[in-house]
Parts: C-alpha cells; sequence; structure tokens
C-alpha cells in the first residue's frame, strides 16, 4: 500500500477474514484470575500460540489468519487473550503491559501439560514482547522450538513519543480511548482502589501510565515502568531462534525499537526490517495471507527445522 499509515488502517478496518472455528476454555490462574483461551484443535502433535497486540482480542484479523493459515498446515492453535480482552472484564486490578508476560507463561504451561511434540510462540506487537520476553526470562522447556514476532515495540519509551506525535492522533485516539474505558470499568469492579477522577483529565499516553499504569501494577516510576516493559533490554538473554520483523514504515515504532545492536550480540535473534509492512499490516496483493503467516512459516522451517 501507498505508506504506513495505510498498510497499517487499512487491513485493521476492512480485512474480514472468514471466522476459525474456536474451542474456548477458561483458564484459572495461580493468582486467582483467569484467562480465555481459543483453540483450534486437529489432533496435531505440534502447536502454535498466537498472542495478539494492545487491547485486541483473538478476533482480530492477524490472529484468525495466523490461526487459519497454521491450521490448514497441520497445527493445533492455541488463541489466547490477555486479561480484559477476552470479553468479560477480570477478577484482579491489574493492567496488561508489554512486559507482562507471566500470564504467558501460565498459558505455555497449559499446553505443556498436552501431548503436544512441538510449540512455537506467534506474537504480534504487545504479543510479540512477552513473547520474546518470556524466552528470555523464563525456564524455557524443550518441547519449545522459538518464536516469530512482528511489530514488536522493543522500547517503550520510543512508541509512546512517536504516539504522541500529531501524525499520529488517530492511533493516539483509539487506545487511549479503550484503555480509559477499560479503567472505568475496572474503578466499578474495584470500588477506591481506582482514582477514576483521573480518566478526563488523562490526554497523553503519559498522563495515562503515570494516572493507572504505574499505581496499578506497582512501578515505582515511569522509568521503571520503561525498563520492564521493553524487551530491547531483555533480548541478550533469548535462548531460543527468535525473529523480530519490524517495518521501517510502521507509525508507531521509531528507530530505538528496532534492536539493531541487540542483533549482532546473539546469534539467536534474527532482526527484519523490510522498508514496508505498515504496523501489523503486510499486506499482500490479491492474497487472503499477509507477508507475517508466509514468513513466519518460512522461519519455522528453514530455522526451527519444522516442517510446514
Amino acid at each position: 500500500m501507498p505508506n504506513g499509515h495505510m498498510e497499517t488502517i487499512v487491513p485493521s478496518l476492512f480485512f474480514r477474514p472468514e471466522l476459525v472455528q474456536y474451542e474456548r476454555e477458561r483458564l484459572e490462574l495461580s493468582d486467582g484470575d483467569f484467562l480465555d483461551l481459543d483453540w483450534v484443535k486437529g489432533g496435531f502433535k505440534r502447536l502454535i500460540i498466537l498472542s495478539h497486540g494492545m487491547e485486541g482480542s483473538t478476533s482480530r484479523h492477524y490472529i484468525i489468519r495466523n490461526a487459519d493459515y497454521f491450521h490448514q498446515r497441520d497445527w493445533d492453535i492455541l488463541a489466547w487473550n490477555t486479561r480484559g480482552c477476552g470479553g468479560e472484564m477480570n477478577r484482579r486490578l491489574i493492567l496488561t503491559h508489554h512486559g507482562f508476560h507471566v500470564d504467558l507463561k501460565e498459558v505455555i504451561d497449559h499446553a505443556l501439560t498436552m501431548d503436544y511434540d512441538q510449540i512455537v510462540l506467534v506474537g504480534m506487537s504487545m504479543g510479540g514482547s512477552l513473547s520474546s520476553k518470556f524466552l528470555c526470562e523464563e525456564e524455557v522447556d524443550s518441547r519449545i522450538a522459538g518464536a516469530v514476532c512482528f511489530s514488536v515495540t522493543g522500547d517503550m519509551k520510543d512508541m509512546i513519543d512517536q504516539v504522541e506525535l500529531k501524525k499520529n492522533w488517530i492511533y493516539k485516539s483509539s487506545f487511549l480511548k479503550q484503555v480509559k474505558e477499560k479503567v472505568r470499568l475496572m474503578g466499578e469492579l474495584h470500588p477506591g482502589k481506582v482514582n477514576t477522577d483521573l480518566i478526563e483529565e488523562t490526554k497523553t499516553f503519559w498522563d495515562f501510565h503515570r494516572n493507572f499504569t504505574i499505581p496499578i501494577n506497582q512501578f515505582k516510576d515511569l522509568d521503571d515502568f520503561y525498563f520492564q516493559s521493553s524487551v530491547n533490554n531483555y533480548l541478550p538473554k533469548l535462548q531460543k531462534p527468535t525473529l523480530i520483523v519490524n517495518a521501517l514504515n510502521d507509525p508507531i515504532l521509531g528507530e530505538a525499537c528496532h534492536p539493531m545492536s541487540i542483533a549482532n550480540t546473539t546469534e539467536l535473534l534474527t532482526l527484519e526490517t523490510p522498508s514496508k509492512g505498515g504496523h501489523l499490516g503486510f499486506t499482500i496483493r490479491k492474497s487472503k495471507y499477509s507477508y507475517m503467516e508466509t514468513r513466519a512459516a518460512e522461519f519455522i522451517r528453514e530455522t526451527l527445522g519444522i516442517d510446514t
């Protein structure tokens, strides 16, 4: 498409892939909360775990396309909804963020109790941050082959700075509206624990994180939040082969989100920065699939050594 904005917006608004037939499971978490998991099962011995982006869900076009693509190629699919994104607000007062990979760990631990020989993580935007950070921070089972991640927020401060640019008002407006509504609902569920009086005066993402993300998730300060939610700080500790694909015309990821220097320090990280793609766009003309699915399959086949 002509530019990064169109690459990002057109698929999001107008691409409506045929819905896959999900089988929903509610996973009870160790902290008393829950996650809603959506499965596509075919009795295969290998599994793709799909992680969506910020304020997304398993019904987003980029998740559905991946689920369909890989299921057609003999993979079971586990697409999971982060807290508050599965259609029902969660029990505990927690705001999921780009560094909050503990829920993905519980999803993976659950999948490992089943009879799968090979598991690959596929993450989109925030889901890419969570997938790659998991492979840096946790003990990784031998059945997990690696990860493929697209439009990854490597540097949280950089992303927020980009979103706050005047040219990106459409992304800022959309995301702020969603997260402010989520905080309002949290306030109703947890009276006295969320200062909902601050919602109206929250005009920027810097405001949002100061007013809500930091106190709700008990970060020390904004710098602490930036560090823990920026996967670039963890990538040198990767334990499995990981592909990160960030388009250079992505309107909400700046140069700091492309970890060029880190890619030179670990052989386990493959970083690709194509000139086009936007944010989770990567459209292929006259195809129901995008470059994300085809490139993921190529990496799984050629680097992870799994035929697909």
